[in-house]
């Protein structure tokens, strides 16, 4: 196995709720030769992503081969490790008898890694690691799909050559395909947007990092409102990421919850995107914004700070495809009631439409 040519793995998961929909991906190195694979779930945990992605990236080997795998997962770097032996000799049961989680992976992965000679490594997650990040961006992207009820898994040929750092990784890493999907939204102006956090809290609601953006929007003749949102990730131990995505969506200017229709694509390089966008589209307005995010089951409550404008709740169902626009409209007053929503001011405009009235 010695004289086999090492094959690197970066690994990472993701979920929207825990449990709820999941994705999760890998990046599979082998000389000058990289492949990207991706799935999900319907309804899962982000533990169980983290050891999925470590798994399908194995079972992609086609012999047996000497691995370097890095995960941002102390969850399965120390299970596969260490805890398993514990495990196993105690008959799947943890130290204080109880049933070991997630089982049926532990046992697939063990079995799957004694094919290989395996060096499990760790790495913090957004710290600028241009692999990890990229395996964040897509298992995030597979969570979407799920969301949406596929889970079927993807696998893109990348790049020849090894990007020497992030910054060109980046540009040449191939992008997720585009993400399309429905969601009921409302939104709400609101003075106090801790109080709605604290109510959302108490409903079992699952935090986000929180968010800077900048939306630019793009005047479109096609009936499609265009915005390139360029946002910065801000993370508990005080670390940033930065990612873009193009945003592609219809929308009636109606009050109360209306549906949505959008695309949503990751962008790799944004000034050329802008640029190219120039071209084609007359520029609309700039919105600056700071946002928290909830996730309520499989709705998104974000609390927004806009610059020009103030503070503004609002709540984004996303549709599953046999779902219809009444049981977004359905689960969106079921969520307003208990947030203490109802009776708000309620806004069908966007932002770039009120700082167009503002005189922005």
């Amino acid at each position: 196995m010695a004289d086999r040519p090492l094959v690197r793995i970066i690994t990472d998961g993701a979920c929207s709720g825990n449990p709820g929909p999941g994705g999760w991906a890998c990046i599979i190195r082998t000389g000058e030769d990289a492949l990207e694979h991706s799935g999900g779930e319907e309804s899962t945990t982000n533990n169980r992503m983290e050891m999925m992605a470590a798994l399908r990236g194995l079972e992609a080997l086609p012999e047996s081969s000497q691995v370097e795998l890095t995960t941002d997962s102390q969850y399965l770097k120390n299970g596969i490790t260490t805890w398993i032996h514990g495990w196993m000799r105690k008959g799947w049961r943890t130290a204080s008898g109880e049933a070991v989680k997630n089982e049926d992976l532990w046992r697939d992965l063990w079995e799957e890694s004694g094919r290989h000679k395996i060096e499990w490594r760790w790495v913090r997650g957004h710290t600028g690691h241009a692999d990890n990040e990229r395996c964040d961006r897509l298992a995030v992207a597979a969570v979407e799909r799920a969301r949406l009820g596929d889970t079927q898994m993807r696998r893109e040929q990348v790049g020849q050559t090894p990007a020497p750092t992030p910054a060109v990784r980046r540009k040449e890493a191939a992008p997720p395909l585009p993400v399309e999907g429905r969601n009921v939204e409302v939104k709400f102006y609101c003075r106090s947007l801790e109080d709605v956090k604290r109510r959302a809290g108490t409903l079992g609601g699952k935090l986000q990092p929180r968010l800077s953006q900048e939306d630019q929007f793009f005047i479109s003749t096609e009936g499609l409102r265009v915005k390139l949102r360029r946002e910065t990730l801000h993370m508990p131990e005080g670390t940033n990421a930065q990612r873009a995505e193009l945003i592609r969506y219809q929308r009636k200017d109606e009050a109360g919850a209306r549906l949505s229709s959008y695309t949503r694509e990751e962008v790799l390089d944004a000034s050329s995107m802008q640029e190219s966008l120039a071209a084609s589209h007359r520029l609309g307005l700039l919105v600056s914004k700071s946002r928290e995010v909830v996730l309520l089951g499989r709705t998104r409550l974000h609390l927004d700070r806009v610059a020009g404008l103030g503070f503004f709740v609002e709540l984004e169902c996303v549709l599953r495809p046999e779902e219809s626009e009444e049981d977004g409209r359905a689960e969106l007053q079921r969520l307003m009631r208990a947030l203490g929503l109802e009776g708000l001011p309620v806004e069908a405009r966007s932002y770039a439409d009120l700082l167009a009235l503002a005189g922005a």
